[in-house]
């Protein structure tokens, strides 16, 4: 399993997240039953992720935000809203995540040097 894999040529850096959750770094979920904590926890470590290549949420370029639950959804806004990430480019959608006890996971794309053209 790899958290994320960056991969580059001359021109472009690419880093592929996979799915990222509530899970500390000896494999245990925290913040259980906890959809805030969760949720904040996974973008620290999206974002630690991308920081470490150089980048930031601003490169993310595709995604999907998996919620356990619709009602959830309130909580990704207001979450995405106090970090200025409303326009991040993810889809959304209600899903089992893999444990029983994660409530919320993201996987995305980022790229640098990417054509806007």
């Amino acid at each position: 399993f790899s958290r994320a894999v960056e991969v580059c040529d001359h021109a472009i850096s690419k880093i592929y997240v996979s799915g990222t959750a509530s899970i500390d770094p000896a494999g245990k979920t925290v913040h259980v039953d906890d959809i805030d904590a969760q949720i904040n926890l996974t973008m620290d470590v999206i974002e630690a992720i991308l920081k470490s290549r150089g980048m930031s949420f601003e490169d993310t370029i595709q995604g999907v935000a998996y919620l356990l639950k619709p009602e959830y959804m309130r909580n990704w806004r207001a979450h995405m809203k106090k970090r200025g990430l409303e326009k991040l480019p993810l889809v959304h959608f209600e899903s089992y995540i893999c444990r029983d006890d994660l409530l919320f996971e993201v996987e995305l794309l980022a790229a640098r040097g990417v054509s806007s053209q």
